[in-house]
């Protein structure tokens, strides 16, 4: 991992009540699923370490809600973090977004409007 590790989170991570699968846009693969997410980046439990040495084109299928329909958000993404999950099964590995838009940021404050944790 480099050092974006040891920098601390600003925004707060919102969790979601359903977990959405992130796909690897270069292979066509699921990574994962989207565990929480921010503006500034989001978390994957996965059944495998996800490997820090490159930027992943990740792919999250938006759910068929309102403001949501049949849309995906994609991002480029790098691991800044992985620890087990508390399922010793599962991993969890924290991405940076490297860039993302405003349309972008639009489909994370809809996707947490209707599917986060109210705190």
């Amino acid at each position: 991992m480099n050092n974006r590790m040891h920098e601390r989170r600003v925004l707060k991570r919102r969790h979601l009540v359903v977990y959405l699968d992130v796909i690897d846009r270069a292979e066509g693969t699921v990574l994962g699923q989207l565990g929480d997410i921010s503006s500034e980046g989001l978390l994957v439990i996965s059944r495998r370490p996800v490997p820090s040495d490159r930027t992943w084109q990740l792919r999250v299928a938006l759910p068929d809600l309102r403001g949501c329909r049949g849309e995906y958000l994609d991002v480029d993404a790098l691991p800044c973090w992985s620890s087990a999950d508390i399922n010793p099964e599962l991993v969890c590995t924290g991405f940076s977004f490297v860039d993302i838009d405003d349309a972008g940021r639009d489909k994370i404050a809809s996707l947490v409007q209707i599917l986060g944790f109210r705190d």
